[in-house]
């Protein structure tokens, strides 16, 4: 089964640590699983984010937008 997590993020809260730990599971138990983070400017405040899933073999793609 393949699953895409979307989320707009500015930084990692509450609902970010808790995909750091569901997505590295579900892969674990076979299922492919990526994310797409769309934010609207890159702060940078998503790269310790992006960085942990990608270590973790998660694919991660960022798309940027304005609205």
């Amino acid at each position: 089964m393949k699953i895409l997590f979307v989320q707009h993020m500015n930084a990692i809260s509450g609902s970010e640590l808790y995909l750091l730990q569901l997505l590295p599971e579900l892969k674990k138990r076979g299922l492919d699983v990526e994310m797409l983070i769309a934010h609207k400017t890159d702060t940078g405040k998503n790269a310790p984010f992006v960085e942990q899933l990608t270590a973790q073999e998660v694919p991660v793609h960022v798309i940027y937008g304005h609205s």
